[in-house]
């Protein structure tokens, strides 16, 4: 297998239309449902809106952003009644062991630890999601999801390499799921498939470096994957 450096990445990635602000949303609705207002669209928009707190949390901890990690744990804590509320109801215990967890090492200023659990509570919350009214699959968002726990796990001193395992290679899956869509833009198919071989050459090889910077370039071709969803094919050049 040909071994992918970060320039190529790189110049693959500058060859698209990227997003310039950091996503807001994971899961965008679909206006026709949006009309109808239904119990799904509701949990859907409640949710939506409930897990992105989380990936902020994500990225204060990785900072070790004290001020802004608990700015957003304490608007994390003001909404868990209500994303509580609209999850699968075989979602919720752990949900609140995950929340419980993130509070500790809030406390504790266990960054990784915060972070780790951040985003498992991320996936959670977008699991519990309805496909219904949903124009971005939820495996866009599980990507993002990817992208963000690799970094986590990437952060430790010591890899565990087993466990990144298990991340990249749900990666593969989610890719596998959409890929057959997103084939409808050959540029942007493309570039999925070099990220997504990307981040195996890195975990086959062990390589740190390379697969911190394939996780980076995966969470911003998430951007590039709403947006193909989200205006059609033709607005990713």
């Amino acid at each position: 297998m040909k071994t992918i450096t970060p320039l190529v990445f790189l110049i693959l990635l500058l060859s698209q239309t990227a997003c310039n602000q950091r996503k807001k949303s994971s899961e965008k609705l679909n206006p026709n449902a949006v009309a109808e207002k239904s119990s799904e669209v509701i949990t859907n928009e409640i949710l939506k809106n409930g897990s992105s707190p989380y990936e902020d949390l994500i990225e204060f901890a990785l900072d070790k952003n004290n001020r802004k990690i608990t700015a957003t744990f304490n608007k994390i804590k003001a909404e868990k009644t209500n994303i509580t509320g609209h999850l699968r109801l075989t979602k919720i215990e752990q949900f609140d062991t995950f929340f419980e967890r993130i509070s500790n090492a809030v406390h504790d200023k266990n960054y990784n630890q915060i972070a780790l659990n951040s985003a498992e509570t991320y996936k959670l919350i977008i699991s519990s999601m309805r496909r219904r009214g949903l124009i971005v699959p939820k495996e866009v968002s599980y990507l993002d999801y990817v992208g963000f726990k690799l970094l986590v796990q990437l952060n430790d001193e010591e890899v565990a390499w087993n466990e990144t395992y298990t991340t990249v290679y749900d990666a593969v899956i989610y890719w596998n799921i959409i890929k057959t869509d997103v084939k409808k833009n050959k540029g942007l198919h493309n570039l999925m498939n070099v990220i997504v071989d990307g981040l195996r050459d890195a975990q086959r090889t062990r390589n740190k470096e390379m697969l911190v910077f394939a996780a980076k370039v995966n969470l911003e071709a998430v951007d590039l994957l709403e947006e193909f969803y989200i205006k059609g094919p033709s607005a990713i050049k």
